[in-house]
Order: C-alpha cells, then sequence, then structure tokens
C-alpha cells in the first residue's frame, strides 16, 4: 500500500542539533587544578607576581644553601672565623602570548543554535591552560641533572626491557631526595608531608600490572576518593609520594643499547621545582569587524615558565628514566 514517508536524507526531515556542546579540553592547567601552585616557596610551583606591579621582561629568584661550617666551640674567637652565605639566583624571562577566535559574521551565527562566542572563550580558555601545562611539563624536563633510572641501568643506552616503574625505584627516590645536598622537600598536603611523581600513562600501567607490591599496597590503603585530599585525582600513593599520570611526560623509542625500547622519563617533584612569573595573568579582549559583523574575541597572558636550577643542581625534581610497555591501538578489522 503506498504511504507517505520522509527518509533520514530528505530535505523536510528534522535535524536537532543539541545545544549541550562537548568540552574537549581544561579551563585551568594541571597543576593549578591539583593544588600545586602558589606564592609560597613551599609550593611545587612558585608564582612570582612582582613584574605584574612595575616594567622589566626577567624577574631573578634569589636563594641560599645551608651553612656546612662546624662553628666554634669554648672561648675561640668567633672573629675571623664567620662562615659566609651560599647565595644563589635564577631567572625567569617573561613574553606575551595570545591566540584568538573570528566568527565570519552575522549570517553563520543566524546559522546554527549554538552560541559561537561563548564556543569561542571555552576553547580560548582550555587552550591557554593547555599551554603552560605543556610549557611547564617541557621545563620540568630539560636537560636533568639529578636522574634515577630503572634496573640496573646508568644511562638510556643500558635501559633493558623490564626495567619498569617500581615501587622500588619509589622509595629509592624518596630516599635521595631526602640525602642529595640541597635536599628535595616534600610539600605539604592534606595535613602530611608528601612527594609528588607523575608519570607517563605508560609507566602507570605499568605499575600498575607488573608490580605485585603496588596492587597490595593499594588494596590496603587508606580511603581513597576526593574526599581525601591525598588521592584526589591521583593514580594511587607510595612511601609518602603522591602518584598521578599525564600525557605530557617525555616518551621515546630510543632507548637500549640498540636505540629500540620503549622509554619514558618520570618527574619525581617536591618544593621549588619550577616558576611562574606574570606581568599579566590570563585576560580577554573582544573586537568586532567588517562594519560591527564579524566579532573576534582573544586571550592572552605576559608569562614565563622555568624549572628552578641552583648552583648548576635541579632544586626540586628528579628525572626517573625507565622502561615501558608501549601501549597501542590496534587498528579494527
Amino acid at each position: 500500500m503506498p504511504m507517505t514517508a520522509f527518509a533520514t536524507g530528505d530535505t523536510l526531515t528534522e535535524k536537532a542539533w543539541s545545544k549541550k556542546v562537548i568540552k574537549l579540553g581544561m579551563d585551568r592547567s594541571y597543576f593549578e587544578q591539583n593544588g600545586y601552585v602558589g606564592e609560597d616557596p613551599n609550593n611545587i610551583i612558585v608564582k612570582y607576581t612582582e613584574l605584574a606591579k612595575g616594567k622589566g621582561d626577567v624577574i631573578y629568584l634569589p636563594a641560599y644553601g645551608e651553612l656546612t661550617g662546624a662553628g666554634v666551640s669554648g672561648d675561640s674567637a668567633m672573629e675571623g672565623s664567620e662562615e659566609p652565605l651560599p647565595t644563589y639566583d635564577d631567572a625567569v624571562t617573561i613574553d606575551q602570548i595570545r591566540n584568538a577566535v573570528r566568527i565570519e559574521g552575522a549570517m553563520t551565527e543566524q546559522r546554527t543554535s549554538l552560541a559561537l562566542r561563548q564556543l569561542a572563550r571555552n576553547a580560548l580558555a582550555d587552550w591557554l591552560a593547555n599551554l603552560v601545562t605543556e610549557e611547564t611539563f617541557a621545563a620540568l624536563a630539560s636537560s636533568p641533572t639529578r636522574v634515577v633510572f630503572g634496573g640496573d641501568a646508568t644511562t638510556k643506552a643500558t635501559i633493558e626491557a623490564g626495567d619498569y616503574m617500581t615501587t622500588t625505584l619509589l622509595s629509592k627516590a624518596s630516599t635521595i631526595a631526602e640525602k642529595n645536598t640541597p635536599e628535595i622537600k616534600p610539600i605539604s598536603k592534606g595535613g602530611a608531608q608528601v612527594f609528588v611523581c607523575v608519570c607517563a600513562p605508560d609507566s602507570a600501567y605499568d605499575l600498575k600490572i607488573s608490580d605485585s607490591v603496588w596492587g597490595q599496597a593499594m588494596r590496603e590503603a587508606m580511603p581513597r576518593g576526593d574526599s581525601n585530599p591525598l588521592f584526589k585525582n591521583a593514580y594511587g600513593m607510595w612511601d609518602g609520594t603522591i602518584i598521578q599520570k599525564h600525557k605530557y611526560i617525555t616518551t621515546s623509542v630510543t632507548f637500549g643499547t640498540s636505540a629500540n625500547l620503549a622509554g619514558a622519563e618520570n618527574l619525581f617533584l617536591g618544593r621549588g621545582a619550577c616558576a611562574w612569573a606574570f606581568a599579566q595573568q590570563k585576560f580577554w579582549k573582544e573586537k568586532t569587524f567588517d562594519y560591527q559583523n564579524s566579532p573576534g574575541v582573544c586571550i592572552g597572558a605576559i608569562y614565563g615558565v622555568t624549572k628552578l636550577v641552583f648552583n648548576s643542581e635541579d632544586n626540586g625534581v628528579i628525572t626517573l628514566v625507565v622502561y615501558r610497555t608501549n601501549n597501542a591501538e590496534a587498528a579494527y578489522a
């Protein structure tokens, strides 16, 4: 029997678009999301804002080291035996970075129910947060001076298959942090003194799959979840170290004697590992073009990022160099 019908592709078939737009990104940097940034030097990322109050494009960051002299005893003369205070400095150079989105015109906005201007603002906020996160990880990974290798390796070339990220390596890094001069100090989080280790996703996988001690420790751990500040956004915790994972950790497939093994350079972090300097934090500018027809929105900041290095030593980071499982998607057939 002949009937009237509209197929999916017919021009008279209604098309519905959800006004809920999926957000692919973040509006705050990884380090801000986890509470690792502050003007107090006891944070992993120390934020400096002096340039917001004056001119200049470089801020110099002073530091002082430990006194190591024996002092004088009894009535021995103190005059002439004073110990000089060891002082060091690092610097952060700032620059302006901007990005913008421009909508073609009124007809473009007429053709869609999407709030294009608000979507542009959201996307730009995500872009800046992602940029700061990526630059910070790159700075922390650059030219490491404190390195611990997986297994019995002593270089990336001597890494072998199976030299995974392990609980033993985490404990070793924690011990070295406390023994070093100057020592790497933990941060205060949730009422506890802790270090933070950020792993490549593959290394976090290896820790879970290949280390039986890790699995047992997680089963016996204190309550997890956002109600426990130590476990908020964390993969787990071991020996006073919060473990997290992030895609911006440096990885490669050129480890080993034949330069063909997958590896990762995970970051073990304490106080004062990195500095952010801001002359202007996130700012917005809007402008219309073509006789008010084409709106544009711009985001920007004037800032700089550097790993803190004093007396040629990384101040708050140890690089953990390991073999990793190279997890990858399989082609569907």
